[in-house]
């Protein structure tokens, strides 16, 4: 669980949901404690998904399937990738 401490994706999102979603609406501390507790369970959570179905697809017969199709569409992800990062800073 301490690993989603220092991923920094992990601590944007979770300055964003406090300062957005969370502190302008809930004041008391067992809300907030709640909301926290929320927040880093979710968090845990994705990470093992995120972990788990990794793993899964290193380990899977249809490895090679996987990277063929990657591999086939390499300059379709690039060109999705760079459309999505450039869409996120405007």
């Amino acid at each position: 669980m301490s690993l989603q401490f220092v991923n920094i994706k992990i601590i944007l999102f979770g300055i964003t949901a406090m300062s957005s979603y969370i502190l302008p609406y809930y004041r008391s501390l067992p809300a907030v404690t709640g909301f926290i507790l929320m927040l880093a369970a979710s968090g845990f959570i994705g990470n093992c998904c995120w972990a788990v179905f990794g793993a899964a697809l290193n380990a899977s017969p249809s490895q090679r399937a996987v990277r063929q199709f990657l591999t086939a569409y390499y300059f379709l992800f690039k060109i999705i990738s760079k459309v999505d990062k450039t869409i996120s800073l405007c």
